[in-house]
């Protein structure tokens, strides 16, 4: 049998191998480690860089590890990532460097800070699956999903609990102009959730 070099492989079937290959090989940060086929040769390189940042997809394990990733790279690199993954830990922000005077933002606050993303794939693990209630009086996990609504930046979103009870029928206190009143959610609101935040 003939042995064809892989540079003489038709530009399109290269292309289609490296897309394979990066959506087969996740990376973990902060250990990202080069790929052996980005070393092979200085033209592989140039083919293949852009599937590495395209089709691989990128466990970043906590909302700070994100920061710290997405703030040391180009502009131009950050739009070119379309798949990570992490648990979706609100981020406290602490003002003048002061220990018990705080503000919590939800995780689709953080994503507000980089315009350029253009993710394909979020997949979010939740933060608060050792416990079924935050404390707030209701489960947190439907707080945080139901801030992705209007949220930008990914056009799926793959939201992993360990619980479903966020999906039932529940009634929550809420305050609208200093008026407190009653929020429900059901499985209505997951069907819509999905078709806000699968977008084409």
């Amino acid at each position: 049998m003939a042995f064809t070099p892989f540079s003489r492989v038709p530009l399109e079937i290269r292309q289609k191998i490296f897309s394979e290959y990066f959506a087969a090989s996740p990376q973990t940060y902060p250990r990202l480690e080069t790929s052996p086929l980005l070393l092979t040769s200085r033209q592989l390189h140039a083919e293949a860089q852009p599937f590495y940042w395209k089709e691989t997809c990128f466990d970043l394990g906590t909302t700070k590890n994100m920061l710290d990733l997405f703030t040391s790279i180009s502009h131009d690199t950050l739009c070119k990532i379309r798949h990570i993954s992490l648990i979706g830990f609100p981020l406290p922000l602490y003002p003048d460097e002061e220990r018990y005077c705080y503000r919590t933002h939800f995780f689709d606050y953080v994503l507000l800070l980089f315009p350029g993303l253009q993710l394909s794939t979020l997949r979010v693990r939740d933060p608060y699956e050792w416990s079924t209630d935050d404390g707030w009086g209701h489960d947190a996990a439907y707080s945080i999903v139901d801030s992705f609504i209007n949220c930008q930046g990914f056009k799926q979103l793959i939201y992993v609990v360990e619980y479903d009870r966020f999906l039932k029928r529940n009634y929550f206190g809420t305050v609208n102009n200093g008026v407190h009143g009653r929020m429900e959610c059901s499985q209505m609101d997951m069907a819509s959730l999905y078709r806000t935040c699968s977008r084409n």
